[in-house]
């Protein structure tokens, strides 16, 4: 009999545990019209909402008894945003300025706190960049979903400190925002 404990977490102290886990505000969100021209997204931004929407197709054959049997046939990716509008922000000057596109194109890249990045090409949708509450801030939300399933790295797979390109702090209105341009030969596009 074997003594392996697949899930020992009798090692682990309750500090370590405690920091294991993920902080949202450390994640980093970029988008704009292609992969070489994006902008740093998180001014005005209180949540990003991931979503796997999977679409199953179910088989039941005379052998499984009453059972059945699934197949994944489809996956759309998506993240959903929220917020408060910051006008002059250069990523939700892009975003607003497709409000009224049809299928309105973009580029996203989100780059979570241990160094993985999903990215890929998709479409904007429900974007909404001011209302709301007359005592209170304008509303900004929209919803980005990836055409076919997006790139994922890993830290392990891909050296983020080799990425070609600049990142530079440019101000807008007085307010400090991240520019970023990407020319990674690493990354191939759809």
């Amino acid at each position: 009999m074997s003594s392996f404990i697949p899930f020992d977490f009798t090692k682990r102290t309750k500090e370590q545990i405690k920091a294991s886990y993920g902080n949202n505000f450390k994640s980093m969100m970029f988008i704009g019209p292609d992969k070489t021209h994006i902008y740093r997204l998180g001014a005005g931004i209180t949540s990003a909402t991931p979503s796997n929407a999977d679409t199953m197709t179910t088989y039941s054959y005379l052998i499984d008894q009453g059972g059945s049997e699934n197949d994944q046939t489809q996956k759309a990716v998506s993240y959903a945003l929220a917020g408060n509008r910051s006008f002059g922000d250069p990523a939700q000057e892009f975003i607003a300025d497709q409000d009224s596109i049809m299928n309105a194109s973009a580029y996203f890249i989100f780059v979570l706190e241990d160094g993985s990045q999903i990215e890929g090409i998709g479409t904007l949708s429900n974007i909404i960049d001011h209302g709301g509450d007359m005592n209170a801030r304008n509303t900004f939300s929209f919803t980005f979903t990836f055409d076919g399933i997006p790139f994922r790295f890993s830290p392990e797979h891909y050296d983020m400190s080799k990425q070609g390109g600049t990142y530079t702090d440019i101000t807008a209105d007085g307010v400090i925002q991240d520019t970023y341009t990407r020319t990674d030969p690493n990354v191939s596009s759809h």
